[in-house]
């Protein structure tokens, strides 16, 4: 695809006849009505229907994602203010202790930059959400799961007194 740079926008578009391609103005239309979806809804916009109220396809949307480093960046400040928001509403519900193995996924998902798998969250600040998310689970034992004792033949001895099940005979 041969883009070029708008001078007036800085994102790059494809010259065609009659300005059918996501042109510059249809890409600054695009953010705009995903800022208000967020600020509306406070949730993730739906690129598909915003993307047909642009006047292109949601491929021409992700395409132009991978090629226009600029309208990458303007698309990445807009997740980034959501994401921001999650991460403090998973804090919030955290500190009353509902839902706290669920928040801590999507919060490993939307902060997937602050997490090491090989050495657990990493919080940022000394006091950010995922700090007291994790000083949560620090109150509980940690436990393995193990198969259930009527199908697993290890464990079925009873263990009764002090002569763990032997009659004594």
């Amino acid at each position: 695809m041969d883009l070029q740079e708008n001078p007036q926008t800085g994102f790059l578009e494809a010259q065609r006849l009659g300005n059918v391609g996501f042109s510059s103005e249809k890409k600054v239309k695009f953010l705009q009505l995903c800022q208000e979806y967020v600020d509306k809804y406070k949730n993730f916009p739906p690129t598909h229907e915003i993307a047909k109220a642009t006047g292109i396809t949601s491929r021409c949307f992700y395409l132009h994602l991978k090629e226009d480093p600029k309208f990458k960046q303007a698309w990445k400040e807009i997740q980034l203010g959501l994401q921001a928001h999650f991460t403090q509403k998973i804090g919030e519900k955290a500190n009353t202790k509902q839902g706290t193995l669920a928040n801590l996924a999507a919060l490993r998902f939307l902060e997937s930059g602050s997490w090491n798998p090989n050495q657990g969250l990493n919080p940022v600040s000394h006091d950010s959400p995922t700090k007291r998310i994790m000083e949560h689970f620090n109150e509980y034992i940690d436990a393995e799961i193990v198969p259930e004792s009527s199908t697993n033949p290890t464990n079925n001895k009873q263990i009764t007194g002090g002569n763990n099940g032997n009659s004594g005979a």
